[in-house]
């Protein structure tokens, strides 16, 4: 999968530059309820972070610049339910899902084979924790920002 990022600067600057290669080995928990898979926890339960949050730049919080939609391929920053507390957590959309626009920040969309994370939604999962009975794990990652100099994310 290649990942095309624009939009939001905070969840490119917090996942994909500053920690690209602390995701390696990691897992995909199982797909969501909103028609995603999820990754970006270094527990590996869906509870884990880097230790700080971002703001969260979506237009329900205020932020009208993000426009993209929750289709197949787009990438999301998870969080809990207040607006600013993403940090390293992410979704990838295996499927549309408008009721999320607008209320979460996506940022990024795959580029080449999106087809890949719909193959790792349907992997089976475990009735007790949703995870993958056989790990999907992220084996490679590349970050290609085309030039551009990003600083660290502000930090919440």
């Amino acid at each position: 999968m290649r990942l095309l990022f624009c939009v939001c600067r905070q969840p490119v600057q917090a996942l994909a530059l500053q920690r690209p290669f602390q995701q390696l080995g990691q897992t995909f928990r199982g797909a969501g309820e909103a028609g995603d898979v999820q990754g970006g926890d270094p527990l590996g339960k869906g509870t884990g972070g880097p230790g700080y949050a971002i703001r969260g730049e979506f237009s329900a919080n205020g932020f009208e610049k993000n426009d993209i939609k929750h289709t197949l391929g787009v990438l999301s920053m998870a969080r809990s339910g207040h607006p600013d507390s993403a940090g390293s957590q992410f979704f990838i959309m295996v499927d549309a899902a408008p009721h999320l626009d607008g209320q979460y920040a996506a940022f990024g969309r795959i580029t080449d084979n999106a087809e890949a994370a719909v193959e790792v939604s349907r992997v089976p999962r475990s009735m007790m924790n949703d995870k993958p009975k056989k790990p999907q794990v992220i084996a490679s990652i590349r970050v290609d920002t085309q030039g551009e100099e990003y600083p660290e994310p502000e930090k919440k």
